[in-house]
């Protein structure tokens, strides 16, 4: 009875440690591996949260995603002693900040980590042509987040080219 009182060696009582933890939740997908599921639910029942950039670096980590912010001093405000060829934020863009996911070729093989659709003979008209992103990691941040601030995802991609031209002489 003592293993079935930490969620890291419950087997038992394992669907119950899941449902006090309000697991499977709409930001982590469900998993048949026993070990995965005992580790998220006591990453959930022990996580502490925080809001410094390490801890968001972290939860994309959990998600296998390596990723950069970049914060305030990237939307500065527009002011008379700005460069003219600078963006016009204004002040409001204080509480916005930005999640680069540095992505690889590997990223998209696994299928969980990042999604990548294309437009299709069967897409509506108003669909974008290819579009990207990780639903997963969007919903852990966008949790997770200071209620204040709004995030935004880049996706760094590097696609592959589909024509090389080679125009070296022999």
């Amino acid at each position: 009875m003592l293993d079935e009182a930490d969620p890291l060696t419950a087997l038992e009582l394992l669907p119950d440690w899941e449902r006090v933890a309000g697991l499977p939740d709409p930001c982590v997908p469900i998993s048949d591996i026993v070990r995965e599921r005992q580790l998220a639910v006591a990453r959930k029942i022990a996580g502490l949260g925080g809001q410094s950039r390490a801890y968001f670096i972290e939860l994309a980590a959990r998600a296998g995603l390596e990723v950069e912010i970049d914060e305030a001093e990237a939307f500065a405000s527009f002011t008379c002693i700005s460069r003219c060829d600078e963006y016009l934020y204004t002040d409001s863009w204080h509480f916005v900040w930005r999640i680069r996911v540095v992505a690889s070729a590997t990223s998209f093989e696994s299928g969980y980590l990042l999604r990548q659709l294309f437009f299709t003979a069967t897409s509506a008209c108003n669909e974008r042509l290819v579009s990207w992103g990780s639903d997963n990691l969007e919903c852990v941040i966008n949790r997770a987040k200071p209620a204040h601030t709004i995030v935004l995802f880049a996706y760094d991609l590097d696609p592959e080219p589909a024509l090389w031209f080679d125009f070296t002489l022999n």
